[in-house]
């Protein structure tokens, strides 16, 4: 029996620049949500079992999930993330999944159980961590960690679209699409659930630790 697919992801509040994420040799054109690139890369061709989730909190959810929570120079209301996945004309089921803040502990726990529970015994997991706030991507490990031991799922990739190395946001703004070019960094196939943090293909050479300090493109 083959193994259902499972993507996860977390939505900021941030009014997103658009640019080209790339990896390899290919490019994602005029992307605004990097979600947009990385379910393009691994969910084209996925079926009506293998699901897509998108966590986000409340603020989140009105700004970048739904259309109109953002707006371009020029006035016009921008597409939501939800809008963007459903162009793409996908087969496999897409949903938006609420969280809170994670302000305290009791939050941090929630946003731990409301991942745990979209994860099924088998899955293969793709994980984007790009707009993970805080201490997510260390969470998002323990929940992966945990779940390998419960579920006996497997990670197929993890991502992250490393716009930050394109400078402060309003310097990105005055460059011309064509030079927008953030890279996609990205783990190996088949990556071993373990109790270290998560580690990308491409961190290290880029001089970027897994935490960046920079600007990130999130709020």
């Amino acid at each position: 029996m083959s193994r259902s697919r499972l993507y996860l992801s977390f939505l900021g509040t941030n009014n997103y620049v658009p640019c080209i994420y790339w990896l390899g040799t290919k490019d994602f054109k005029n992307v605004r949500f990097v979600q947009e690139a990385t379910i393009e890369l691994e969910c084209r061709n996925w079926g009506p079992d293998d699901r897509i989730r998108i966590f986000t909190t409340e603020e989140a959810h009105k700004k970048n999930w739904l259309d109109g929570g953002h707006f371009s120079d020029h006035g016009a209301p921008l597409d939501g993330l939800k809008s963007c996945i459903g162009k793409l004309n996908l087969k496999a089921s897409v949903q938006n999944v609420s969280i809170p803040d994670g302000k305290d502990e009791t939050e941090f726990w929630s946003i731990f159980d409301k991942v745990f529970e979209e994860i099924h015994t088998g899955d293969e997991i793709v994980l984007d961590i790009t707009h993970a706030l805080r201490s997510i991507p260390l969470l998002a490990n323990a929940v992966l960690n945990y779940s390998k031991v419960l579920k006996g799922i497997s990670i197929r990739r993890i991502y992250y679209g490393a716009f930050e190395v394109l400078g402060p946001v309003e310097k990105v703004k005055q460059l011309p699409l064509e030079e927008r070019r953030a890279r996609i960094l990205d783990s190996p196939l088949s990556m071993p659930c373990t109790t270290g943090p998560l580690r990308l293909t491409g961190f290290w050479e880029l001089g970027m630790p897994l935490r960046p300090v920079t600007w990130r493109q999130e709020a």
